[in-house]
């Protein structure tokens, strides 16, 4: 049986220099894929639930195969839906400027989320 996480490593290590996403004319390989995804991933445990407030990038497909290396439940969301705004803020994180942070709702492992101060990015 091939799993997902499975699956993206055979991948890169079969065809590495293969475009595996091209997205608004920028290529990103299997190769990048893979690494990027070990990264994110070393940062997640098992049973994990991660919640993104993202719009479609080839980053968010990098968390998303991070998810399933770490066994951690992945829970996307879209940058346009207004109602999540409040309990999501997108801030960049210190590896990639244009890359959002990863934060938890309050019902997530009994952590408490980042919240926009007044005025700032809600609803």
């Amino acid at each position: 049986m091939v799993t997902l996480d499975r699956w993206i490593r055979d991948r890169a290590r079969l065809t590495p220099d293969r475009i595996a996403i091209d997205f608004e004319g920028r290529e990103v390989t299997y190769a990048w894929l893979e690494e990027r995804s070990d990264e994110l991933a070393r940062g997640f445990s098992h049973g994990d639930r991660i919640a993104t407030l993202t719009g479609n990038a080839p980053e968010h497909v990098a968390i998303f195969w991070a998810c399933a290396k770490a066994g951690a439940i992945f829970t996307p969301s879209c940058v346009y839906c207004s109602s999540l705004k409040p309990l999501f803020r997108p801030a960049p994180c210190s590896s990639h400027t244009s890359w959002p942070r990863l934060t938890r709702s309050p019902a997530a492992a009994g952590t408490s989320a980042t919240r926009p101060s007044s005025g700032e990015g809600g609803a």
